[in-house]
């Protein structure tokens, strides 16, 4: 096995995508007038991890699975088929997925608590307050300011 198949186990022609979503948000940001350079970088490699790891761990269940050997590959389905003609180690394979997630990990915490980090000084009854109603404590109001109403709802429910 190579470096070069483990990286073409990555599936990089799909990556791209990962990139292109922060730069749309980045612009969206920028539009906003709240466009930081670090939460760019940051979320450019933190979903590109996500994205790897996705890729990795998603072709080595199929091979496990079996389900790699029964299909038909096209350029969408049947994974990298790196596995399934013996040129990636599986253990590998799943260090490669497991090792990307886990580095994303940190970056995704950090995100959450330098930027959604308000909702976790909330108490218990304000975050079930939040269900996609409008505000109704000076805390959540902040926080709709803060946040677009989507995201506000979605993380008040957890």
């Amino acid at each position: 096995m190579s470096i070069k198949y483990l990286f073409l186990e990555t599936r990089p022609q799909f990556l791209l995508l990962s990139p292109i979503l922060v730069f749309l948000g980045m612009a969206m940001a920028m539009y906003q007038g709240s466009f930081s350079w670090v939460y760019f970088l940051l979320s450019v490699i933190g979903l590109t991890l996500l994205h790897t790891s996705v890729n990795v761990l998603n072709d080595y269940s199929d091979h496990k699975t079996g389900i790699d050997f029964k299909t038909k590959r096209t350029p969408f389905s049947g994974g990298s088929g790196f596995l399934t003609i013996g040129k990636v180690n599986p253990e590998a394979a799943l260090k490669l997925g497991l090792g990307s997630f886990f580095l994303a990990v940190p970056i995704g915490v950090y995100l959450v608590i330098k930027e959604v980090g308000i909702f976790c000084r909330y108490s218990w009854s304000d975050r079930f307050l939040c269900f996609g109603t409008p505000a109704t404590s000076p805390k959540l109001e902040e926080a709709y300011r803060k946040f677009p109403q989507g995201s506000g709802s979605a993380l008040c429910r957890y």
